[in-house]
């Protein structure tokens, strides 16, 4: 894994395992159009992403917002 993005105060626990255990590039969102926005300014064309969380999470959102802001991402040559 390259990076990281977690979302939410709960998830800050996660975020400094990560840290702990050598992983650089961390990021913390408050929330999902946050955390789309950090995948915005993150991801290039061709990264391959991994999208982890719960419904109740409402991680979908990410992917949603994502997808709204950077259209030239997801439509095909």
């Amino acid at each position: 894994m390259d990076q990281l993005i977690t979302i939410g105060d709960a998830a800050e626990l996660i975020a400094e395992g990560a840290r702990s255990a050598g992983l650089d590039k961390v990021s913390s969102a408050r929330s999902t159009g946050e955390a789309a926005k950090l995948l915005g300014e993150i991801a290039g064309p061709g990264d391959l992403v991994l999208i982890k969380g719960s419904r109740a999470a409402r991680t979908e959102e990410v992917i949603e917002k994502f997808s709204s802001q950077n259209s030239a991402f997801l439509t095909s040559p």
